[in-house]
């Protein structure tokens, strides 16, 4: 197998697996311990039990929320993906964009990278003003006519850059 893989495997185990079968454990001894409990007489009062519980307790919402949250930044990464990056990877030379597509594209701008925000904005301006000049159908494929052709490198260059970190955050949550 690929050692790749293997440590991937080694990974998921230890942040997925282990810590359910650890509060599972600590559970499972706590029943135990509960169960004989009359057993050891006085060296157990109500007191030690009671904290025992409470931190039962506060280690199983921990879990609860370290979930929710992890959860919920993932959700947010698979959103930016799909409303915003789709669109702008797909699009290989920047140079046409149908309707639908710049509009989902002008609709979730603000899911964008620091860095790719004021990018886009000018990107988006250049494909608003060519709109202005040219009818087109509802559709057809708009085309920009003339982009410097650094500014396109520069953007992609940024589009990639973006994507391939949100894929590895996603990546790391997974984790």
């Amino acid at each position: 197998m690929d050692e790749k893989y293997i440590k991937h495997i080694i990974r998921y185990f230890l942040n997925n697996v282990a810590p359910p079968l650890v509060i599972f454990i600590i559970v499972l001894l706590l029943c135990v311990l509960l169960h004989q409990l009359p057993y050891f007489g006085s060296i157990f009062d109500i007191g030690t039990i009671s904290v025992a519980v409470a931190f039962a307790l506060l280690f199983f919402t921990y879990a609860i929320i370290n979930d929710s949250v992890s959860e919920k930044k993932k959700t947010f990464i698979e959103k930016k993906i799909e409303k915003l990056y789709a669109s702008l990877i797909s699009n290989k030379n920047l140079m046409q964009l149908t309707h639908e597509n710049f509009n989902q594209i002008k609709t979730y701008q603000h899911l964008a990278s620091y860095d790719l925000k004021p990018l886009l904005k000018e990107y988006i301006e250049l494909f608003d003003n060519e709109a202005k000049n040219v009818s087109t159908e509802h559709g057809e494929a708009l085309s920009l006519k003339h982009i410097n052709p650094e500014f396109q490198e520069k953007i992609r260059a940024q589009i990639r850059e973006d994507y391939d970190s949100l894929v590895e955050k996603l990546y790391d949550i997974h984790k």
